[in-house]
Formats: structure tokens, sequence, C-alpha cells
């Protein structure tokens, strides 16, 4: 394609002229040299011109925006929420879900606050989790929410059982929780004597 050449009539015609809207700017630039330039073309012309509208579509220092002290840009309407309403899928405190993990969590306050249920009953039982500690459902099923279910479990344990003894039957939670234990602490001497070499 073929670039077109500004004629030293037309860029005194832009210079003269170049603070219109674009497209008024093009349809009267095309009028009066009966060319057929478009808005692009004409924006190009006007730039390699180093010519400056002023227009850079940012509000200047020291603007006061048309709705400032006001809460949104109309009051309220047909399709407003009234005072004190309640969504349809409000749920009170209590209000027990299951998780799409299998976990079952309650809801302790407002507006969307849910804690899961096995943590709740051991914290009724013995107090909060220790730090770096994980509670375990002993028979593996996370709907069975009793203390007798429940024992806590530091998180190396709990991952060295999930790795090699995940299918340990419930009455060998003492065992599993035993090997689990003697696993870590060879890990360790292990470590300890690579670091020392």
């Amino acid at each position: 394609m073929r670039r077109f050449v500004h004629t030293d009539k037309m860029c005194g015609w832009m210079r003269k002229h170049y603070l219109l809207p674009l497209p008024e700017l093009t349809d009267a630039f095309n009028q009066a040299f009966n060319v057929s330039r478009t808005k692009e073309e004409m924006n190009g012309f006007r730039k390699r011109l180093k010519l400056k509208t002023g227009r850079s579509g940012t509000f200047p220092k020291g603007n006061v925006p048309a709705n400032k002290g006001k809460k949104g840009l109309k009051g309220a309407n047909s399709g407003s929420f009234k005072k004190n309403h309640i969504p349809h899928n409000y749920q009170p405190i209590g209000t027990e879900v299951i998780t799409t993990d299998g976990y079952i969590k309650i809801k302790i306050g407002h507006p969307r606050k849910w804690k899961h249920k096995h943590i709740l009953v051991w914290e009724e039982h013995n107090g909060p989790v220790p730090k770096g500690h994980v509670i375990k459902f002993i028979d593996c099923n996370p709907l069975n929410c009793s203390i007798d279910n429940l024992m806590a479990i530091t998180r190396s344990e709990h991952g060295v059982i999930n790795r090699f003894f995940s299918g340990a039957s419930p009455e060998y939670k003492d065992a599993v929780l035993q090997l689990a234990r003697i696993k870590i602490a060879i890990r360790g001497i292990e470590t300890k004597r690579q670091d020392q070499c």
C-alpha cells in the first residue's frame, strides 16, 4: 500500500483545524481536499505534525467528581434492597453443611464465619488444637464427628499415616500411630547422619 503524502496546504489546514473532534476533523478534511482518509489516518497525521489536542481522557488535577458526597448515582428504586432485608440464601448461626470435600462445617458467626465440626467438637472437650497438630478421624469417616472418633496428631505423623498406612483398620489406630512415630524418628536419625558426613 502506497503511503499518502500530505502537501504543505494540507499541513497548514490541519494546524488550523486540529482541535476539532476526530470524526468532524476527518469529514472536513476529506471534503476540503476531495480525499477519503480514515479517522485512524487523520489521527496519525495529527500526531506526525506533533499537534496535541489536550484531550487525554483523564481528569485534570483538582477535578471534583459530579457525584462527590453522594451514595451511588441514583437513590433507591423498586429493585433496591429494603432496610433489614434478609436474602433468600441466608443461613442462621448453627447451620450445618457438608463441603465439597466431605467435611461438615457449622456457621459460627455473621456474615460468613464457618468452622469444621470435628474441630469444634475437639475444642469443646480438649481445648484449642495444639500448634502444629491436626485432628484425624480414626475411622477415616469425616461425617463421624464424635469425640471417640477424633485424635490429635502432628502434621508429620499425619503425613506418614496417609502415605504408608492409609488403609489400616480403626482398631489398629494406636499401632499405626506408633509405627508413624518410629518412621519419623528413623528419618530424623538418617538425616542427622547425612548432615555429619
